[in-house]
Order: structure tokens, then C-alpha cells, then sequence
């Protein structure tokens, strides 16, 4: 009774023990007692008569059950430190402790160990402090080891550094130790061409002034580097006694900066080497930038572009039009116009401007492009000129044409009446006979002159009064044909056409039948004896025009003799027994033009000719 009594006063101390205390009996491991801290510490309030293993698990769970059989066994105390167990297994967000334990003999039986004591301590949070600090030693080591910059300490007095960091070994190229060993070494490493920034600085820092520097250094490897040194003096007594800096390797940004300043270097190059003017316009109407041509075309300097309004440097009469216009284009985004540029010196120099709307330091502003056309006026103006005065000579050249041939068409009838009646009573004198042939002869060439000079100036205004309708190139060709029938049998031609390339056309009829039929004779005409005659019609697009090709294998032109007299009118270079009055292509051309198109050839000599006729699709 004594016993029991002495156990439970036992127990009821354990109980009172500020730490987490349990008792566990047996090889199963029961729990008979727990006081509070063990239960706060585990989260359990039914722990007694419960196994061990059911209470401690997780990563540790068996190594703990170990740890108290081999109590059990041997009857020593043992221990182990930081072990991690889960009380909570079935939980999902069951949180891992950590605890030191020692467990030791607390009730002994015939020398069997029947009962541990179990010394509890949560520390938790001791070991989650050690390894977030462990982390971040790791990180700090990590950075220290990536980070670009350098930092250094250096004793200006004894002319030897103080402390180095890995960056500056990671920049230089240089092991720390060899910077420790020569003292010069740092501004031995500086580019020659860079020395005197240094020296420079050194001023600055013996007045106790901050500097910040950029310049090259060479590597041990021989490469050179681009470094940003920022170095702080500290001054005792009016002496630099230390100073302290950090290095940065700042090479791929001086690069990309260095490619920066080329490429604007370049474009302004460029931008100056345009043959016009370059400018930005703000939304406000100022230059925020432009081209030297500006300044040397205005006759106004740099500062005074910057000053003045652009609509100083157009023509008074121009300038609500022009200000409408750079309205327009800020609401539209591009449009472009024409004006006198307004020089400092009162000039008007007519430009043509363009403008596309677009961003330029964060403000809305306009591109573009200013371009003298001077010339182009002059030319405009001479192309007016002249085409006013072709128009007055035109009149005047088919005014006397009418005249010649309608006036003179009388007079020649009567010429050629009296020469027949001359015929019929003059027929005793031979020489009478003769000279009343040869006037009368004269006379009729006259006439068919005339008639001629009729034909070319109808099928001029023909071709642009006359009613436009569809036109089919195989039923013309067929109709030709037939008009030419002898002439193709007797010269054994043989004609083949390809109208694939465009079957018809809206044009006038009559024109289009007489292209075709005076470039089909005049192929049968100068064939060549030397072989068969071949004719070959063939049509295609080229741009808005229908080209109508006709080729043959006929007697050919020289064109370097004769290429500007091909379509001159009663021109004709195979005239040897070869009836004609050399119209046939006059007319072609003259037609074709009326039409809005043009005739092109290519001719050899003893080989062949292809014309090529244009005419407006509509």
C-alpha cells in the first residue's frame, strides 16, 4: 500500500514538471501517464493506454520506437537530438515537430526494465531559425558568388587594399591574392588611352568629392572590358586616408550604347545626305527636329528653326491651305501638298511636302519630307506651253491641209477636163500629144495627193468621233482574207493567227480592219523570193493595252538606214516591181494613234518583220 502510494505521489509530481514528461510500460509501449506540456506539446488529450507507435510518427517514428527498445534491453539511458515526428498523420495540413528526447529506466522489476520516463523538449522552432538562417547564409554566398559588381576597400596611406570581393576578381580577370601582391596592379590593368580619367578622379578625391567613372580595363586574358567605378573618399585631417569603391562590368550596355550612338550617328548621316528636306513637326506647329538641308535651303540658322513656327517659312497666300493640311494629316495620319517655301531672305521656292503623323518623345508629331520641284514647275509650265502652242499649229496645219485639199480639188478638175479635151483635138502633133500626157499625168498625181492628204485627216477626226463597239480579231482576219484571196494564192502565203491571248476588243471597227488588212498586204507585198511566205497574227495584254503582233518572214527594213522613215507618208524601200504608194503604214500609225495607242517594229534585213500595235483596252 505504501508502494501504490509512493507511485502516485511519484506521479503526481511528474505531472507538475514544467517540461513534457510521459511514462510508457511494457514492450508494447503503453502510455500510463503525460502531463500537460507533453500533451500540449503532442496535441493530444487520450494518450494513456495508447501505444507509442500510435502517437509518434513521421520520418522518426521508428527510430524513436528503436530508441526506447533499446532502453528496454540494455536498462541505460539513450538519447537522440532533432527528431522529426507528425502528430497528425491523418490530417492534411499536420505540421512536422522536432524534439530531443532521452528516455530512461523509471521502474525496474526483477531486473527487467518495466517501465521509461521520456524526456521531451520542442525545438521546433530553434531548428527552423538555425535553417532558414543557414538558407540565407546560402543565398547571400550564392549572390555574392553571381553578382556582377565588385567591392573593394582600399589604404591610400600605405598604398594597399584593405579588403577585395570576389566580383572584383570575377571583372579584372586577376586573383585577389595577385592584387594583394602588387599594388600598382589596378591602374596597371587600365586601358592606356584611359589613364587620365583616373588621374582626374584622383584630384576629385583627394578634395573629399564622390566620383563616378566609366572606362576600359584589360584582362589578364587580353580581352578589354568596360567597367563603371563609383569610389568615396574618406578625409582625416584634411588627408585621403581610404577610399572605397564598387565595380561594375558594364561592357554589353556600353556596347549596345556605343551601337546606339553609330546607328544615330548613321541615320543622321543619312537623314542629312537626303536630297529634300527631313523635319518633325509638333502637334504645336515647331520643328522638333530636321536636316541640315533645312537650314541651308531657308537660310536660317539652327536656333532660329527651333524658334519659329513653320508657317514662317510658307508663302502668305499658302498658309491657311498648308495649316489645313498638317490638320488633316494629325486626324487622318498622312496626306501631302505643294507651296512655296518662304526663305529668311523672302525667296519662294516652289516644294512638295509630305507628312505621316506619329510619336516623338511621348508628343504627337509629323514625319516627313520636303522636295524642290522647281524644275517640274519650269517643266510644267514649258509642257503647257508647248502643248498650247502644238494645239495652235495643229489648227493652223489642218486649216491649210483643208484648204490644200479642198481648194486646190477644183482647180485640179478643171486641169484635168482640159487636158482631155486637149487629147481629142491635138491628135495630129505628136509633141502636143506628148506634153498634154505629161500635164495630164501630173495633174492626176496631184489629184491622188490630195486625195490622200482627204484620207488622213478624215481617219484622224474619224478616230475620235467615230462609235467604239466589239470587235472579234478572228472574224476581221477571216473578212481580210477573203478581200485578199488572189493575193494570198498567188504568193502561196500561209497565214496562222493566236488570239488567246485577248479574242476581242472595244474599239472602232473600221480602224482595227484597216491596221490589220494594210499590215497583212504589205506582208504579202515585200515577201521574200528566197522562201515561203509565212504570216503569223497574234494578241496579248500589256498593261491597259491590247498588242495586236503581226510577224512575217518577208523581205525585212534596214533600220539603222531607214528606222525614221518607216511610217513617213509615200515612204517606201522595196519599190522594184512592187505596185504601191507607201501609205500603208503612215496609215497604220496614224490610226493607231487616234485610237490612244502606237505602232513599234523590229525588222532585219533578208529575214523578217514583226509590228506591234497598242491599243487601249477601252
Amino acid at each position: 500500500m505504501t508502494n501504490e502510494i509512493e507511485n502516485q505521489h511519484n506521479m503526481n509530481l511528474l505531472m507538475q514538471v514544467p517540461s513534457p514528461i510521459a511514462v510508457v510500460q511494457g514492450p508494447d509501449h503503453l502510455f500510463q501517464m503525460a502531463n500537460f506540456k507533453f500533451l500540449e506539446l503532442t496535441g493530444k488529450q487520450d494518450i494513456v493506454g495508447r501505444k507509442a507507435n500510435e502517437i509518434f510518427q513521421g520520418p522518426d517514428g521508428i527510430p524513436f520506437l528503436e530508441l526506447l527498445g533499446n532502453v528496454y534491453a540494455t536498462g541505460n539511458r539513450s538519447s537522440a537530438n532533432e527528431m522529426y515526428f507528425t502528430f497528425d498523420c491523418n490530417q492534411v495540413d499536420a505540421v512536422e515537430t522536432v524534439m530531443n528526447i532521452v528516455v530512461q529506466p523509471c521502474k525496474v522489476i526483477k531486473n527487467v526494465v518495466d517501465e521509461v520516463l521520456i524526456f521531451a523538449v520542442d525545438v521546433t522552432g530553434q531548428v527552423l531559425a538555425r535553417k532558414k538562417l543557414e538558407l540565407a547564409h546560402q543565398e547571400i554566398t550564392r549572390l555574392f558568388n553571381t553578382v556582377n559588381e565588385g567591392f573593394y576597400s582600399r589604404d591610400v596611406l600605405r598604398n594597399e587594399y584593405i579588403h577585395l570581393s570576389v566580383g572584383c576578381q570575377k571583372i579584372y580577370g586577376y586573383s585577389i591574392s595577385d592584387f594583394f601582391n602588387n599594388s600598382r596592379l589596378w591602374f596597371e590593368v587600365i586601358h592606356p588611352d584611359d589613364r587620365w580619367i583616373v588621374l582626374k578622379d584622383d584630384v576629385l578625391l583627394n578634395e573629399g568629392k564622390q566620383t563616378i567613372s566609366e572606362y576600359r580595363i584589360i584582362r589578364s586574358d587580353g580581352s578589354i572590358r568596360w567597367i563603371e567605378i563609383k569610389v568615396v573618399p574618406f578625409i582625416a585631417e584634411g588627408v585621403l586616408t581610404r577610399v572605397e569603391g564598387i565595380v561594375n562590368d558594364i561592357t554589353e550596355r556600353k556596347h549596345a550604347q556605343l551601337a546606339v550612338e553609330k546607328e544615330k550617328e548613321l541615320s543622321k548621316s543619312i537623314i542629312n545626305s537626303l536630297p529634300g528636306i527631313f523635319y518633325c513637326l509638333s502637334d504645336e506647329g515647331y520643328f522638333l527636329y530636321w536636316n541640315k538641308n533645312l537650314e541651308l535651303i531657308s537660310g536660317y540658322t539652327s536656333e532660329e528653326i527651333s524658334r519659329i513656327h513653320f508657317l514662317d517659312m510658307v508663302c502668305e497666300n499658302d498658309r491657311s491651305s498648308v495649316l489645313a493640311k498638317v490638320e488633316e494629316i494629325f486626324e487622318v495620319g498622312s496626306g501631302e501638298t505643294e507651296t512655296c517655301l518662304l526663305t529668311k531672305s523672302a525667296a519662294q521656292i516652289p516644294y512638295y511636302f509630305n507628312g505621316k503623323a506619329a510619336s516623338f518623345a511621348g508628343k504627337a508629331c509629323i514625319f516627313g519630307m520636303g522636295l524642290d520641284i522647281t524644275e517640274r514647275k519650269r517643266a510644267e509650265e514649258e509642257r503647257s506651253k508647248m502643248t498650247s502652242d502644238l494645239v495652235q499649229r495643229n489648227m493652223e496645219l489642218k486649216q491649210f491641209s483643208y484648204i490644200i485639199s479642198h481648194n486646190l480639188r477644183s482647180p485640179i478638175a478643171k486641169i484635168l477636163g482640159l487636158t482631155s479635151l486637149f487629147e481629142h483635138e491635138v491628135n495630129g502633133n505628136e509633141f502636143n500629144q506628148q506634153l498634154i500626157k505629161y500635164i495630164c499625168d501630173e495633174a492626176t498625181n496631184l489629184d491622188n495627193v490630195v486625195r490622200d492628204l482627204n484620207t488622213i485627216l478624215s481617219n484622224g477626226d474619224q478616230g475620235i468621233k467615230a462609235k467604239k463597239e466589239e470587235i472579234i480579231f478572228s472574224v476581221e482576219l477571216e473578212l481580210i482574207k477573203q478581200v485578199l484571196d488572189k493575193e494570198i494564192a498567188d504568193s502561196q502565203a500561209v497565214i496562222t493567227f493566236d488570239f488567246t491571248g485577248n479574242e476581242r476588243i472595244e474599239s472602232v471597227r473600221s480602224f482595227i480592219y484597216s491596221i490589220m488588212f494594210n499590215l497583212l498586204s504589205n506582208a504579202i507585198k515585200y515577201r521574200s523570193e528566197k522562201r515561203q511566205l509565212t504570216i503569223h497574227l497574234s494578241t496579248c495584254v500589256s498593261g491597259s493595252n491590247l498588242c495586236l503582233s503581226v510577224k512575217d518572214n518577208g523581205m525585212g527594213i534596214d533600220l539603222e538606214k531607214y528606222g525614221d522613215q518607216v511610217f513617213g507618208l509615200y515612204n517606201r524601200f522595196h519599190s522594184q516591181g512592187i505596185p504601191g504608194k507607201g501609205m500603208g503604214l503612215n496609215l497604220v500609225k496614224t490610226q493607231a494613234e487616234s485610237l490612244g495607242g502606237w505602232v513599234q517594229i523590229e525588222s532585219q534585213p533578208d529575214v523578217g518583220s514583226t509590228f506591234a500595235v497598242y491599243i487601249p483596252k477601252n
